[in-house]
């Protein structure tokens, strides 16, 4: 049971957290970032008011329920992996022990809400609310349980992987081919790209609210919009694997850079047209249309030179997490300067235009000498 428990920690917690590197950095910095330390979302006063409210409490419960569809995917995906399929052979153990290992990879995979909601049920003991310990115990027993016989089915039923490309198989209306990857995210990443929505779409609406524009100027909208954006990190990597993997042949076809970029950039401009629409309904004003105008054309940009930074020879996973960190500080120091976002936009789009010219075809070269995924 030590080996199988080894071999999950590795295959599924720790591809758990690496894959969603991005996501954890944003909801830290929600959490530590932008409170003071007697809001913080951990802190005894704010639990403790939401232990004392039902409707709170369920409503804390519902947003970690969220997040373990997106850990259940995950695990559901791991299984369905091609190059994962030994895992089936664990059926071949003995029934108690595979349960056990399951449960602790799930649990390691889960451990974030675990703690927080293991934290609101002391809190909510501490305090005499005790029916708030029994609903996170019903809660987190339950999802184990289920989540556990989901895995054990999974495994018991095993059959062989399609190896087709079921994105395709979308019915209603013809997609351009640009949304072809929002199309593949509608169908094989739901879970991803609504919980990244809903993130995006919280997180700008916290600051807007808190910080309602004429009351305050716009730097604290414009940190919002910031973080929203770069929670779709992961994102613009799933869009860029999926095209190496799945579009080939659109490098076959005659396509000019200008023609590329622009097709991710409008790929970009359809994602973020959620953020777009709230921007403009809560803080739209005549005096405000030039700047919120600005702040699109910059969150098109931004995730295009995360893009680019994707085509950069000798890139990986690691180095792509650092860069985006290290220019998300960068910029959220910036704002506090106001630079013109006109300028910041155009400067954004142009290096992302001139380095995608020329990453984009030495990244093809190193796929055709060492093979996919090593670019």
């Amino acid at each position: 049971m030590k080996a199988l428990d080894a071999v999950l920690r590795k295959v599924v917690v720790q591809q758990f957290y690496t894959r969603n590197a991005g996501f954890f950095l944003v909801v830290f910095f929600l959490m530590f970032g932008v409170q003071q330390p007697a809001s913080f979302l951990i802190s005894p006063m704010f639990l403790s008011g939401v232990a004392a409210s039902p409707m709170f409490t369920l409503l804390v419960l519902g947003v970690f329920f969220l997040y373990y569809l997106k850990c259940l995917q995950f695990l559901l995906k791991v299984l369905q992996a091609p190059e994962n399929e030994f895992l089936y052979l664990a059926s071949l153990l003995p029934e108690k022990e595979l349960r056990f290992s399951w449960a602790k990879a799930y649990l390691g995979v889960f451990l974030p809400a675990v703690a927080y909601t293991g934290w609101l049920g002391i809190v909510g003991v501490y305090t005499g609310s005790y029916w708030a310990m029994l609903l996170v115990l019903v809660f987190q027993v339950g999802l184990l349980l289920v989540t556990v016989k989901l895995l054990q089915k999974k495994l018991s039923g095993y059959r062989v992987p399609q190896r087709g490309k079921p994105w395709l198989k979308l019915p209603s209306w013809p997609w351009p081919p640009f949304l072809w990857p929002l199309r593949f995210f509608l169908h094989q990443e739901p879970v991803m790209l609504l919980l990244t929505k809903l993130l995006a779409v919280a997180v700008l609406l916290g600051f807007m609210h808190l910080y309602p524009y004429p009351e305050f100027d716009l730097r604290p909208t414009q940190v919002g919009f910031l973080i929203a954006a770069t929670a779709h990190a992961m994102l613009v990597q799933r869009v860029q694997e999926f095209q190496e993997a799945e579009l080939k042949v659109i490098r076959q076809l005659p396509f000019t850079s200008a023609a590329r970029i622009l097709q991710q950039a409008l790929l970009f401009g359809v994602l973020l047209l959620p953020e777009f629409f709230f921007l403009f309904r809560f803080a739209g004003h005549w005096e405000t249309l030039w700047p919120l105008g600005q702040l699109c054309l910059f969150g098109v940009g931004y995730l295009l030179l995360l893009l680019t930074l994707l085509y950069r020879p000798g890139s990986a996973q690691e180095t792509y997490l650092q860069q985006v960190f290290f220019l998300f500080m960068g910029l959220l120091l910036g704002f506090l300067l106001s630079p013109p976002l006109w300028l910041v936009a155009l400067l954004f789009l142009a290096f992302s235009f001139l380095r995608y010219r020329r990453w984009y075809y030495q990244y093809e070269r190193v796929i055709s000498q060492n093979g996919p995924g090593e670019a």
